[in-house]
């Protein structure tokens, strides 16, 4: 059976990365659209910024957020199988503050209000400009409740190198802040 699942590889570690202006580094963004050229198009615009995984329908979207962590979600509103709408309302019974922009070639104001009810945190039309998705995918990123979140990769590495030198819980945790004093100063 074909897999409807592709991803690029996580980032080696991310060591001043994290202070260039280059999206949030690690932030792991889930493509969701049924056409391969719109996904394999958001995965090349996106991977400089962030690590890429892209499903083809509603189901497998909704399975790669259970089995993922995923800090954003683009999503086409017209899906084989289970569309758009039930998409985002099966991603947000996994995981509620996961923030989900809709894609779409189409869309009344009646079902853009339903989006943003349902949860979605932005909605961009087909065709649209890859800058302006840009900026929507970063400013989706830094105002939800997943920033942090995708810095999750980063602080795993930073505590597998300090359990490599210590094992004292006190020492570790001297040395985790005095790393991330370092970083943020």
């Amino acid at each position: 059976m074909h897999n409807n699942i592709s991803s690029h590889p996580d980032s080696p570690f991310l060591d001043n990365a994290l202070l260039k202006d280059k999206g949030f580094p690690g932030a792991r963004v889930l493509v969701v659209d049924d056409e391969k050229n719109v996904r394999e198009s958001l995965e090349e615009a996106l991977t400089d910024s962030y690590c890429v995984m892209a499903a083809a329908s509603g189901e497998t979207a909704i399975e790669t957020v259970k089995d993922n962590r995923v800090d954003l979600v683009l999503l086409d509103l017209k899906l084989p199988g289970i569309n758009g709408l039930q998409t985002l309302m099966g991603i947000k019974r996994i995981k509620d503050v996961l923030p989900v922009i809709i894609i779409s070639g189409q869309g009344s104001i009646k079902s853009v209000v339903k989006l943003f009810n349902s949860g979605a945190c932005d909605y961009i039309t087909k065709p649209f400009d890859i800058n302006q998705l840009r900026l929507k995918v970063r400013k989706a990123l830094s105002m939800s409740g997943t920033t942090c979140g995708c810095m999750e990769s980063f602080a795993e590495s930073i505590a597998e190198d300090i359990l490599k030198e210590t094992t004292d819980l006190n020492t570790a945790k001297k040395i985790f802040e005095k790393r991330l004093k370092r970083i943020f100063r």
